[in-house]
């Protein structure tokens, strides 16, 4: 294994709830693994509960929390999640 990568994902809220979100990460991961990744690694916001849950059903595993990680449009901070997954 030799690289480690960071993963940003957006999907635009018409395309949320169909299984496009778990499909692109499937791919990601497919095509990380094919590359000889070694860990790839993903910011998200932890009222963000969806993200978490495809995240968590692709294999990455939660390591850590960032308080007021994140300032949103509406002029919010919100907390973060570290989330990462690690391939053998």
């Amino acid at each position: 294994m030799v690289g480690i990568g960071e993963l940003i994902v957006y999907l635009h809220q018409d395309f949320l709830g169909v299984g496009l979100g778990t499909a692109m990460m499937r791919r990601c991961l497919e095509f990380a693994r094919g590359q000889k990744f070694r860990r790839i690694g993903l910011t998200v916001i932890a009222e963000n509960k969806n993200a978490i849950r495809v995240y968590e059903k692709v294999g990455f595993k939660r390591e850590g929390n960032r308080s007021e990680a994140y300032r949103g449009e509406d002029g919010r901070y919100y907390d973060a999640v570290e989330m990462g997954i690690v391939f053998s």
